[in-house]
């Protein structure tokens, strides 16, 4: 599905109206009209996306997917601002794990923890062999007579904080994926979890596992050592076709950082891109980030720099991503690009408008036209991944 700024401006073109045109007959300025079109500015309120819908003069399929498309980028640009704030957005292009997301995994993991304690009328829990518990709780623990029971317990123990939800499935996995449908999926199952699977019919023990990994999930988001969450990017569009089978081929295509396997390709991070600031500085001593070799070309180089600035979150990077480019690769319109203007290294969108190339990005706004051979700039590469842990982000 096409975002809102993008059947803006094909239905505008379509009815051979310019953005003054729009925008005088919408009473907005036509700047606005281009920052909706290019993404830097939100879909307006609902009452004027339909008033656009009717100048453009939609047909009812046209009209319903242009309200949506605003209604959903409305949606994720509020859960972004949303979710910065108590730390849960995580990775590089607009993704982010949803509280529904987190939940509906943590619903999902508690049924099959549940489904190995018996299914009895009365579950026995002897509250006085297990340490750690003051009076109230010992009380408390007496009343868990079934399932539900326990999990009422559980649900109330937890809370209602998606990162203690978070932090709980990252005790008993050892690697969480975002895919881009927005599923929470948990991958290697922990020691922790297989041993609470074996310990079911023993109430006891299965209890105190189950209340110690609630109370270290409770201390890991105080401490703020959260899990890593990763969302590879381009790496799902090939995983489709894998992802009913074993848990270990999702594995090999995650980014992990290893020391060595004809598997691992070790790109060089040769800078940054500093808060407050546009600019890439060239840095010696960043390290190598760890990918497989099969995301890669064998015969292209690729180097990576890292993104700590807000400035290119318009064009779905954030602080915290490492953005993997292949050095003096062939660039298509739309792809995002390490470009040098002058003097200076920076991340853009990047178009081709026939004799002349568009650039898109940065703290600015207004897009940067270049004749297409002009000397005053060069790509250096192209982004091909980008890259994102969850307590990298900030």
């Amino acid at each position: 599905m096409k975002a809102f700024g993008e059947l803006l401006r094909d239905y505008r073109q379509r009815r051979r109206m310019t953005q003054q045109d729009m925008a005088d007959r919408l009473g907005l300025s036509s700047p606005y009209i281009a920052q909706m079109e290019s993404g830097f500015k939100p879909p307006p309120p609902s009452a004027l996306v339909e008033k656009m819908a009717s100048l453009l003069l939609l047909r009812t399929e046209e009209k319903r997917s242009f309200i949506d498309a605003a209604e959903k980028q409305r949606e994720l640009q509020s859960l972004v601002k949303a979710t910065r704030k108590v730390g849960y957005v995580l990775a590089g292009n607009k993704v982010c794990v949803p509280q529904k997301s987190i939940e509906t995994r943590l619903q999902q993991e508690l049924d099959v923890l549940f489904e190995s304690v018996p299914n009895a009328a009365s579950l026995h829990l002897d509250a006085m062999n297990l340490p750690g518990m003051g009076r109230s709780t010992r009380s408390e623990l007496a009343s868990l007579n079934s399932r539900d029971d326990l999990r009422r317990w559980t649900q109330n123990q937890i809370g209602d904080q998606p990162s203690i939800w978070l932090a709980f499935l990252g005790r008993l996995y050892g690697l969480l994926l975002l895919t881009p449908d927005e599923q929470l999926l948990c991958r290697r199952s922990s020691e922790r979890r297989e041993t609470m699977l074996q310990s079911g019919r023993q109430f006891d023990a299965f209890f105190q596992y189950l209340h110690q990994t609630i109370d270290e999930a409770k201390d890991e988001v105080n401490e703020q050592h959260l899990p890593e969450v990763i969302a590879p990017h381009e790496a799902w569009r090939t995983m489709d076709n894998i992802m009913e089978e074993p848990a270990q081929s999702i594995v090999e295509t995650v980014p992990i950082q290893q020391q060595g396997g004809d598997s691992i390709r070790h790109i060089p991070i040769i800078g940054e891109i500093q808060p407050g600031c546009d600019e890439f500085e060239p840095e010696s001593g960043l390290g190598y980030l760890g990918l497989p070799q099969d995301w890669f070309h064998p015969e292209r180089n690729y180097e990576s720099c890292i993104v700590r600035t807000e400035a290119y979150m318009p064009l779905g990077v954030w602080p915290g991503c490492k953005a993997v480019y292949e050095i003096d690769g062939a660039s298509e319109n739309e792809d995002l690009v390490v470009v040098q203007l002058d003097d200076r290294l920076c991340l853009r969108r990047y178009y081709e408008m026939g004799d002349q190339i568009l650039l898109q990005g940065g703290p600015l706004s207004k897009p940067i036209r270049i004749a297409k051979h002009s000397s005053s700039v060069h790509v250096v590469g192209v982004v091909r991944e980008l890259i994102s842990r969850f307590k990298e982000m900030r």
